[in-house]
């Protein structure tokens, strides 16, 4: 028997990827990357599936953290990624949402970052069905550090104005105090 695996990240589509996360055991990973059953893959014997391993050997580390693509093709048609400061406070929260949830909901977001005129829950499951694990990852690295940044900049924000407001109060007061 014969199994085809993909070489790197770039060749195992979205929906592998998920389900990979979810997978329990390395016959369960093997088994989705060469689209076999996992009994075949278990009754593999153990030459075979020490090549297999070696063969994989590059899926104990996530994809790179490349650069996210700002233009995306899929079966031909391009998605560009939005500027995330056109999205709306809606697409903010699934975004927040579905980044809590981990790699399940990782379709949803891609979604949501490469829009088109298309439904976004068809565009979803295009996504989750032909986009490779590779572009994934990037754009979800991409907007966790935006998020993070954001909320750093956020917090140092309200910090300065929890400053200026009691810098204000202090000036409130020793006026008062000023004019008894």
């Amino acid at each position: 028997m014969t199994i085809t695996l993909p070489d790197n990240w770039a060749d195992v589509k979205l929906a592998d990827f998920q389900e990979m996360d979810l997978a329990e055991n390395i016959y369960e990973k093997v088994a989705i990357l060469s689209d076999q059953d996992p009994d075949v893959i278990r009754d593999t014997d153990v030459p075979s599936f020490v090549r297999i391993e070696a063969a994989l050997a590059w899926i104990v580390e996530l994809p790179k953290e490349e650069e996210c693509k700002e233009v995306i093709t899929i079966d031909e048609v391009e998605y560009t990624r939005i500027k995330l400061s056109t999205l709306s406070n809606g697409q903010w929260m699934d975004l927040i949402t579905w980044g809590k949830k981990g790699l399940q909901e990782l379709h949803k977001i891609m979604a949501t970052l490469y829009p088109d005129d298309t439904d976004r829950n068809k565009r979803a499951e295009l996504f989750r069905t032909r986009m490779n694990a590779q572009d994934a990852y990037s754009a979800l690295v991409f907007f966790s550090l935006i998020k993070s940044k954001s909320l750093v900049n956020i917090e140092a924000y309200l910090q300065v104005e929890i400053i200026k407001a009691e810098m204000i109060s202090k000036m409130k007061t020793s006026l008062s105090v000023n004019k008894d």
